[in-house]
């Protein structure tokens, strides 16, 4: 037997099918933040124009699937 704090996103199928249990922590939470940086004095490529809209979209969805439970989305950018 052991233990390990994993995403939800990373077992949830497992949890699903009853080979894992998992147990929220809930007494401190566990916050993450994720930050997409760019520097502002480049302009951003095509490519890093795609790979941002393609992580934001997932982001987006991982949220609303509830694969991130307790998930906060911002989804805003400086500016807008």
């Amino acid at each position: 037997m052991g233990y390990s704090i994993l995403a939800h996103a990373a077992v949830q199928e497992d949890i699903a099918n009853g080979i894992l249990v998992g147990h929220a922590i809930e007494r401190p939470g566990i916050r993450s933040t994720v930050s997409l940086t760019t520097l502002r004095e480049r302009r951003n490529s095509r490519l890093a124009l795609s790979w941002e809209k393609i992580l934001l979209e997932t982001l987006e969805e991982l949220v609303t699937v509830g694969a991130w439970k307790e998930a906060t989305l911002w989804l805003g950018r400086e500016g807008a």
